[in-house]
């Protein structure tokens, strides 16, 4: 099994096996809530958000340590640059929404979160 894991093939499967895990549990989390919220008729409420946010932060910081542990983060650090573009591309989603919610409006067509 040793031999299996420092095999480099292995070892960056076992890898990307891993950050794909990362990426599904919470969108399936979230495709659960929302087929629940559908068949019941609700809509979220305060708690199901914050908690699919408390979800992701926390898949995020685990998968931020694995990677550190992995040595697949070397030199990983959060410029006012970065910051500038995370804050921007989180505008950039919040107006894709107003917009998209707008033109539901304008065009009598039912919302589908």
């Amino acid at each position: 099994m040793k031999i299996l894991v420092n095999h480099i093939v292995f070892r960056r499967t076992y890898q990307g096996l891993f950050l794909l895990l990362m990426i599904v549990i919470p969108n399936f989390a979230l495709s659960l809530m929302t087929s629940y919220n559908s068949q019941t008729g609700l809509t979220f409420t305060n708690l199901e958000s914050w908690g699919i946010i408390a979800i992701n932060l926390i898949i995020f910081y685990l998968t931020y340590l694995w990677t550190k542990s992995e040595g697949l983060m070397t030199r990983f650090r959060l410029d006012l640059k970065d910051a500038k573009a995370i804050i921007w591309g989180f505008l950039t989603i919040f107006l894709m929404g107003v917009i998209g919610s707008n033109l539901m409006l304008l065009t009598h067509t039912t919302y589908h979160g």
